[in-house]
Parts: C-alpha cells; sequence; structure tokens
C-alpha cells in the first residue's frame, strides 16, 4: 500500500489510484479484523475514512495529511509486530507453564 499513497500523492485527482489506495486500505482492515487485530483493523479504518474524504471532495490533500497516512501504515506495521512478539511470548510461556508446572 505504500507504494500506491507515493503514487497518489502527487496525482490524487485520479480516481482509479484513490479507488485502489482504498480497496487496500479496506483489505488491510477486513484482514485485520478477521485474524483478530482490532487494533490494526481501527487504524486501517481510520485511513479509509480519510481517503473516502479525499474522494468525495470533503477533504483536500496536504502534505500533513499523507504523513498521517504514511504515518497510519507504520503504525499498522508496529501493532502487527508488538502483538506477533506478545503472541510468541505468551505460547512461550504457556508451552513452560505446561512443561514444568503440571
Amino acid at each position: 500500500m505504500d507504494h500506491l499513497l507515493m503514487d497518489w500523492e502527487s496525482d490524487y485527482k485520479n480516481t482509479e489510484l484513490t479507488t485502489s489506495l482504498m480497496r487496500s486500505a479496506h483489505s488491510l482492515k477486513g484482514s485485520a479484523n478477521t485474524v483478530g487485530f482490532p487494533e490494526m483493523g481501527l487504524i486501517a479504518h481510520n485511513m479509509e475514512d480519510i481517503i473516502e474524504q479525499v474522494r468525495d471532495g470533503k477533504l483536500g490533500v496536504s502534505l500533513e495529511l499523507v504523513d498521517i497516512l504514511f504515518e497510519g501504515l507504520d503504525t499498522y506495521a508496529d501493532v502487527y509486530l508488538n502483538d506477533s512478539l506478545l503472541l510468541r511470548a505468551d505460547n512461550m510461556f504457556r508451552r513452560w507453564e505446561v512443561n514444568h508446572w503440571r
């Protein structure tokens, strides 16, 4: 999605590009919610809403807006990595408990 966002930054009036970007955000949202990462789903949902408002002419594109979308992507990835590490650590400790406390 980051390459789409970079292209969109310079060509935000391109409806095909805007639609592709919205679909990507929508897919990220659905995927995150499906696998149980609601925090990630919320980030993607907010990104999708911003892109939709630009598409509908309710919000203008600015450097700040594009930066917020890029920050959203970075945060999405960070949440994934941190949650994955937390889950892995939790599983590790559960295995240890099973092997050592029973």
